[in-house]
């Protein structure tokens, strides 16, 4: 799917996405270059013309990911998935924190969380499409407080434990990368996720194949098309039933353990026996 490009908003998305597939293997050849460069600079063979393959060059290539979001078929020995590898920064809950605790469940909650890579101008949008509906939200700022508008039923904070701000909310909107998914995911709920970069663009649709999510062109993020969306969202049940169902996939895996064990088998002299 094209990422956000400046000239998609230029030619339309139909046509940025048909010059996207004729011109992506031209793309995926020119980024590398610079490693084939490198790599013959120090007496190694070339790595193809396809950048998929740096990737994927090594003994062996972890996924951060599980099967039942990127399906694959007939992976080669050397390629495994692990699961993801949530993170949460180490902090204490804003003052406010004690306000999520005790709501009474009368009012869904909303968790927003687009970081700092994103159009600056979206959070305002994501914000204000939330602001007249009859929901709660907690938002992490990432560094925009100095220019944004807060509607009455939004707190915010620079930055929120997303373990914490995940498991207390019906619904996070993200940026659709793997992390913010995969956490929201983990603690069963779904995700609407507002993509721009390419990688966000791939995982977010990956995740609402699976019927986990929605993915948002950040240039469509218009107030009223996040209303719109967040609305069906939060009223989807099939939606909420699969996050949890994957929450229960997530939970069966371990990637501390899987690369604990990958790490041993690679230490191990080539010549023992398994």
């Amino acid at each position: 799917m094209v990422p956000e490009f400046d000239w998609v908003q230029r030619v339309g998305v139909p046509v940025a996405q048909f010059a996207f597939g004729v011109f992506q293997r031209l793309g995926y050849a020119q980024h590398v270059i610079p490693v084939n460069r490198v790599r013959r600079k120090y007496g190694l063979t070339g790595i193809g013309a396809d950048f998929r393959n740096v990737l994927m060059d090594g003994d062996v290539t972890c996924f951060a990911d599980v099967p039942e979001i990127i399906p694959t078929e007939s992976l080669p020995a050397t390629q495994r998935f692990i699961g993801p590898t949530p993170w949460s920064p180490a902090m204490l809950p804003p003052a406010w924190w004690n306000e999520v605790q005790s709501r009474d469940g009368s009012r869904q909650l909303v968790y927003v969380t687009l970081g700092s890579s994103g159009p600056a101008d979206v959070l305002q949008s994501v914000l204000a499409g939330l602001a007249d509906l009859p929901i709660d939200v907690i938002a992490s700022m990432a560094g925009r407080e100095e220019t944004l508008r807060v509607p009455s039923n939004v707190r915010v904070a620079e930055l929120l434990p997303g373990e914490l701000a995940c498991a207390a909310a019906d619904l996070v909107i993200c940026n659709g990368g793997s992390p913010s998914t995969y956490q929201a995911l983990a603690h069963g709920k779904p995700t609407v996720g507002i993509a721009s970069n390419m990688d966000q663009f791939l995982n977010m649709a990956a995740v609402e194949d699976a019927g986990c999510g929605r993915l948002v062109r950040s240039r469509s993020a218009t107030a009223e098309e996040v209303r719109r969306i967040a609305t069906i969202a939060l009223a989807d049940e099939t939606l909420s039933s699969n996050a949890r169902r994957m929450s229960r996939t997530i939970a069966g895996r371990s990637a501390t353990e899987e690369l604990a064990a990958i790490a041993s088998t690679l230490a191990r002299p080539k010549n023992q026996s398994s």
